[in-house]
């Protein structure tokens, strides 16, 4: 641990003053929660040295300048005389600078004892970052100090962020300038984005000290009216302080640029209206409301109610618009209620002719001020659905035929949304007066506006004359039916064979959308009642609690094998990292069954023709006891009525707690001890009972158990005496564990994980995508800063997390998936578009798996091999191994080594004593289960001289550094417990863990790796039948 010390340096302003240099090493580091103890070590190291009066603001900074007085002598000439004057002289304060020094000498200090959790304090702080009320300057100058101590702490914060940063403070009000600076090219700097808030907000505050302005509705001004501004009205306007867009100069706008206008000629200067018309008006202040932007399925645009024709209410069914059909004239509409599909029929599309250019007279006089044509969709003949029911379909985005129900309905005519010059929309109502589609009477109720003129200069609204227009000519029907030759429409009948599939139900994401449904809620109450009847917990007073860990409902849809429901499950879950160490837990373990465990067991298992069953216990954590005191708040859903301010002290363990699985382990622990069974030296997680009836296996992994033995009766009555101790729920035989699916047969059993790859594809986006023949392209090499890096790299190392499961089961892509995990820190484009190919292999290879065969023999033989400083970034060595049980690959590894190999034989030998070690343990494994190995173990490599080194008795020097290896290696192949032999590289399957391999290559590697896919197996079982 470093020491504090202190020593003094000269100080050159001062020299009988000299500045304190402290270091404070062995001060606690400040963390968000032992700030009074780290205050009380600064405070008093920093007394002890006479320099508290700093920090506290009891010595305050001395003035920067002194003054001080001069008496000059002048002489002058006639008369020769001399003069005394005194003169104010300014010079530099020594004081200050001596003070400055020392203060920035404890700052210094101080900030060495700052930790890293008081950086991620502070990227919070910039993160939630407001303005507030507050003005510009004062809340770009706190997060500019923010950002200046992560900066000093090692974490500078880069320009793009900042600006993020800043921005995500702001509220609408500064919405031009946010998106002014998101679609620049070229980060912003600070400065610059300074400038521009500072006269947003002037505008902003101009605006607000504005009174009300009436804004024209649609008017134009009256003709010869003028529209220049007044001297008045320009006289006290403040100068305009933003910068043009086209020349980068401070003063005028783009429209003003004369610059501008000599490149683009013409373009037309935007009008400006000063002088606003007094008709059709509306008095509105600077501060609006939400701008409503019209979809285009509203009726009109109007402030009066009175103005809209809605005669009668609309009662049919909604539907769906689906967009048009590819090979006829009609479109697509689909009930919600029934799923089904509808086809418009009885439809003329006239694409070519407007049919309302009778409805808008135009003026014939020009004086009459001018006002814009009404324009309106094409409405064709009302269509009839193919089907019983009556779907209503919402209005397209560009109105072509609107179909609408048999029922008598009363739509109204949407106006166009450029036609801004008309201040009311005029009544227009169409009506239906028959239901029989198949002799229509148009009954369209259109009046035609006309414009009248006035003596009056002022602009008058549209009026609606009585008298109705002349009606678009709708072709009658006559009666027959419609079919596609009739159109024109040939199209071969195409039989499928389709599969009906219910669309997958939805897992709630939080607790308000789970009340909603009340399959949720009956399972969140199943849950509730199963935790009091287990007297899980204590309604207690909050004030006992010295740490309180909060909960939250996590909901799952437990799925059978058909992807069919089987239930709904809700699980209340401790917060478990509002725990403090000390406090409410103490140790921790989790029983997670090793997978090369799992795969010799499976092994005997076939061989030997044994069944095997699956368990799982229900709320496995709530089976154990604790200890520690933990506190956790009322679930939400379920609080106490009559003590909502009252907290749980837990008696049981939940999951979520550090020490649940812990405590679950110590009860299965104590009672399958107490039962015959005898815990595992080679493996924490497994259980052996060996008497002469029946030699039973108990494998643990969390809350799911597998069991199995010789004798079923003896494998039914373990299964009832834990059942009888434990609720636990029989699965039957083994077939889907933890995402491996098991597929027995005649001729062994199948393990595949086709289901969690093609979940992973699906989640990826990646299903549908070209399929790769390798998982790693050879050429060009991955290397650590090739690429640009991503800009969130959460979806890369969330995709490679979840790629370290499958590769239990696939070692073709195990090197693969612990190459690209080496660059989780700061992927690149070039590390995505490598993940990317390896999920293409994996669309074109998911029902790849293990076969584990029932006739293969029950001796174990490695491949061992090693790249010889295959890293480019660090020229580290990498080490693979295989490891077999008969024909099935049990244990498979790729790493790189923990040093740099200074030769090819150093290299290959460490990777020959990790293979040797992984072999050792999986031979006291198995004898531990009671087996002895057929043959003596092989490890094949592929390098003479570590070949050779492995039966030479003799330690050469140039050995030194890998002596432990040499040593470890060469000890156990004297005692027989395996021997080393050559193989030729190109029978080296390990190579296949080391390196990218070209197509060839890997194919044939691949073929000999004992690989299957699933409809091979299931062919060879049918053969077998």
């Amino acid at each position: 641990m470093a020491s504090d010390s202190s020593h003094y340096i000269a100080n050159p302003y001062e020299p009988s003053k000299p500045l304190a240099c402290i270091t404070l090493g062995s001060v606690t580091k400040l963390l968000p929660t032992n700030y009074p103890n780290w205050h009380l070590q600064v405070e008093a190291f920093l007394d002890g040295f006479d320099l508290l009066k700093y920090p506290d603001g009891s010595f305050p900074a001395p003035s920067m300048t002194i003054t001080t007085t001069a008496t000059p002598s002048v002489t002058s000439a006639n008369p020769p005389t001399t003069t005394t004057v005194s003169l104010p002289v300014i010079t530099e304060n020594p004081a200050y600078h001596t003070w400055r020094r020392q203060d920035r000498l404890i700052y210094g200090a101080i900030l060495t004892t700052l930790s890293d959790e008081v950086a991620s304090l502070l990227k919070e702080r910039l993160r939630m970052a407001s303005k507030g009320t507050q003005s510009i300057t004062t809340y770009m100058h706190s997060l500019k100090q923010t950002a200046d101590l992560l900066a000093l702490l090692g974490f500078p914060v880069s320009v793009e962020d900042m600006t993020d940063h800043v921005l995500r403070g702001f509220d609408d009000g500064y919405r031009a300038v946010i998106d002014g600076v998101n679609v620049r090219d070229t980060p912003i700097t600070f400065d610059d984005l300074l400038e521009k808030l500072l006269i947003q907000e002037l505008s902003i505050g101009d605006a607000q000290r504005q009174p009300p302005q009436a804004r024209s509705n649609n008017n134009k001004p009256r003709p010869g009216q003028s529209s220049a501004p007044s001297n008045q009205r320009t006289s006290n306007r403040k100068p305009f302080l933003g910068r043009c867009q086209w020349c980068n100069i401070k003063g005028h706008v783009l429209s003003d640029c004369s610059l501008f206008k000599k490149h683009h000629p013409s373009v037309p200067p935007p009008p400006r209206h000063h002088d606003q018309p007094q008709a059709y008006t509306v008095s509105a202040g600077p501060s609006q409301t939400d701008f409503l932007v019209d979809s285009g399925a509203t009726h009109h645009v109007t402030n009066d109610l009175a103005n809209l024709a809605l005669h009668h209410q609309y009662t049919g069914p909604d539907s769906l618009f689906m967009g048009y059909s590819a090979d006829q004239h009609a479109y697509l509409c689909l009930d919600p209620s029934t799923g089904r599909i509808y086809t418009s029929r009885h439809v003329k599309f006239v694409e070519n002719e407007f049919s309302f250019r009778t409805l808008v007279t135009p003026s014939s006089s020009p004086d009459e001020p001018q006002t814009t044509p009404l324009q309106l969709p094409v409405l064709p003949s009302i269509p009839a659905p193919t089907a019983r029911t009556n779907p209503t379909l919402p209005v397209a985005p560009i109105l072509p035929s609107i179909p609408t129900p048999t029922a008598r309905t009363n739509p109204t005519l949407p106006v166009a949304p450029h036609s801004p010059s008309i201040p009311h929309s005029p009544h227009l109502a169409q009506t239906s007066s028959s239901n029989d589609f198949n002799h229509p009477e148009p009954s369209h109720d259109v009046s035609s506006p006309s414009t009248h003129s006035s003596p009056s200069p002022e602009p008058q609204p549209i009026t609606v004359s009585p008298s109705p227009p002349p009606q678009p000519t709708v072709p009658p029907n006559d009666g027959g039916i419609i079919t596609r030759s009739k159109n024109n429409i040939v199209k071969p009948l195409q039989k499928l064979n389709l599969h009906v599939r219910p669309s997958p139900t939805v897992e709630p994401s939080t607790i308000t959308q789970a009340l909603r449904d009340p399959d949720w809620r009956f399972a969140m109450q199943n849950e509730f009642d199963a935790l009091h009847r287990n007297n899980t917990w204590d309604l207690v007073s909050r004030s006992s609690a010295p740490n309180l860990v909060g909960c939250k409902w996590i909901f799952r849809i437990k799925r059978n094998s058909d992807e069919s429901i089987d239930r709904y499950k809700a699980r209340l879950v401790a917060k478990g990292f509002h725990q403090r160490p000390g406090c409410d837990y103490t140790e921790t373990f989790s029983p997670v069954v090793k997978p090369v465990t799992i795969h010799v067991i499976l092994t005997l298992v076939v061989r030997q023709g044994w069944s095997v069953r699956q368990l799982d216990v229900n709320n496995a954590f709530l089976q154990g006891t604790l200890k520690e005191e933990v506190f956790m708040a009322q679930p939400p859903g379920f609080v106490d009525k009559h003590f909502p301010d009252h907290v749980y002290r837990l008696k049981k363990a939940l999951y979520g707690l550090k020490q649940a699985p812990r405590a679950w382990y110590t009860e299965l622990h104590t009672f399958l001890l107490s039962i015959g069974f005898v815990n595992s030296t080679a493996d924490a997680s497994l259980f052996i009972n060996q008497t002469p009836c029946a030699t039973l296996y108990l494998l643990v992994y969390v809350d799911d158990i597998i069991v199995t033995g010789s004798s079923s009766v003896e494998l039914s009555r373990l299964i009832t005496t834990l059942a009888a101790r434990f609720s636990l729920k029989d699965l039957g035989y083994l077939n889907y564990f933890l995402g491996v699916e098991v597929i027995p047969s005649t001729a062994g059993m199948f393990l595949s994980q086709r289901k969690y790859i093609t979940h992973l594809l699906h989640k990826s986006g990646m299903a549908n995508a070209k399929l790769a023949l390798t998982p790693l392209a050879a050429t060009p090499p991955l290397l650590k800063h090739s690429g640009d890096p991503l800009p969130s790299p959460t979806e890369y190392r969330a995709l490679v997390g979840s790629l370290q499961y499958p590769s239990l089961t696939r070692p073709d892509i195990a090197f693969s998936t612990y190459k690209l995990a080496q660059f989780m820190q700061k992927p690149s484009t070039v590390h995505w578009s490598a993940l990317k190919r390896l999920l293409r292999y994996l669309a074109g290879s998911c029902d790849k798996g293990i076969f584990i065969s029932a006739t293969a023999p029950l001796n174990f033989h490695a491949y061992s091999d090693a790249d010889w400083a295959g890293d480019r970034d660090d020229y580290i060595s990498t080490t693979g191994y295989l490891l077999y049980l008969g024909n099935t690959p049990i244990s498979r590894s790729s790493r790189k080594q923990r040093s740099v190999a200074r030769s090819s034989t150093e290299a290959e030998y460490k990777a020959l004593a990790d293979t040797a070690s992984e072999l050792l343990w999986v031979l006291s494994l198995f004898t531990e289960l009671g087996h002895i190995p057929t043959s003596s173990p092989v490890i094949y490599c592929d390098n003479l001289s570590a070949t050779h080194l492995s039966a030479n008795p003799v330690f050469h020097s140039r050995m030194k550094h890998i002596a432990l290896a040499y040593h470890f290696v060469r000890e156990n192949v004297q005692r027989g417990r395996f021997r080393v032999s050559f193989v030729s590289t190109n029978d080296q399957l390990a190579d296949i863990l080391t390196k990218p391999l070209l197509r060839p290559r890997f194919e044939l590697l691949l073929s000999k790796l004992h690989f299957s896919s699933r409809s091979s197996n299931l062919r060879e079982d049918i053969n077998n039948n």
